[in-house]
């Protein structure tokens, strides 16, 4: 039997589908760049966009199976946890690539911090969902048991649950969701402050609002995070509270990746609209410096190229 959906679990199902529909288009943005340049930094926003796209996908889809089906159901309760701790982790995995690809342009840690990182903060991740899957179908033999692994917060007003790793105040548990999160954030801070700085450094105007861009995106990036810890903290309780939280949720998701593509990818149309109308006026009449990447070409045939970001 079908349960029709409330006006709130609507919100819900909405705002997911807006972004699962804007992030496929960024990531077949840019597995059409990876195809024409071959870049490994190209490869690895993929990865981080699709694990993104993938959480929308489980989320929505959880929502839609749960939401229309009456609450005794168990074999769809099941399948929603299974698919909304999926989706959490691939966030957490995201933080990972994002990690791997601000190596590569940013901060350039050496091999055994890089090896430490991904082993603690990857590892851990991993055994928690392991974790919380037995629990889920511990769950689905016994009615009664009670998880450790996994929370449910019920969303007031809607047809359905929110399910993420350990968030129980009363469980030392949640220690491990709290410094999976301490971790990201710190990575994500430590990024956006790297690329603040080298904005600052910038001469050349497209490089400078390129960095201004990334920095946007990535901080953008730490509020999806930070706005999912609300729930945590008992949004989920107040319905309205709880359904507008999730679609400003979604328009930040919408911004961090629109941002992020413009300000790694650059784009020539973006390049042009960075430089201005009076750019090459004022580079002649000597109001600005003549950016390096066109010193040596002669003056007539001037190259709005710059180095990429994204470049092996």
């Amino acid at each position: 039997m079908v349960v029709p959906l409330s006006n709130l679990s609507l919100h819900y199902i909405i705002a997911g589908g807006l972004n699962i529909v804007v992030l496929l288009f960024f990531v077949l943005l840019l597995f059409r760049n990876f195809f024409q340049k071959r870049t490994i930094g190209t490869f690895l926003l993929i990865m981080a966009y699709s694990n993104l796209l993938l959480n929308e996908v489980l989320a929505t889809a959880a929502f839609l199976w749960e939401g229309l089906t009456p609450s005794t159901d168990i074999v769809a309760a099941t399948y929603s946890k299974l698919f909304q701790i999926t989706g959490v982790i691939l966030l957490v995995y995201t933080i990972n690539w994002i990690y791997f690809f601000g190596n590569r342009h940013l901060i350039r840690d050496n091999d055994l911090f890089k090896a430490a990182y991904t082993s603690v903060f990857g590892g851990v991740a991993g055994a928690v969902i392991a974790l919380a899957f037995q629990d889920i179908f511990k769950a689905r033999v016994d009615p009664t048991f009670e998880p450790i692994w996994y929370t449910k917060i019920p969303l007031e007003g809607t047809n359905f649950n929110l399910y993420y790793p350990p968030a129980d105040f009363s469980s030392l548990t949640i220690l491990i969701t709290v410094g999976l999160f301490l971790i990201g954030s710190y990575t994500y801070v430590r990024l956006s402050f790297r690329t603040f700085t080298l904005q600052r450094k910038a001469k050349d105007i497209v490089a400078k609002k390129g960095f201004q861009v990334v920095t946007a995106s990535i901080l953008l990036l730490l509020f999806t995070g930070l706005s999912l810890a609300f729930y945590i903290l008992g949004a989920g309780n107040y319905g309205y509270l709880a359904s507008l939280l999730y679609v400003v949720r979604g328009g930040i998701v919408m911004a961090a990746v629109v941002t992020g593509y413009i300000g790694w990818i650059m784009p020539e149309w973006i390049r042009k609209r960075f430089r201005g109308k009076a750019w090459l006026t004022k580079v002649y009449t000597g109001k600005i410096p003549e950016p390096e990447d066109i010193k040596q070409e002669p003056k007539g045939n001037i190259s709005t190229e710059i180095i990429e970001v994204t470049e092996t």
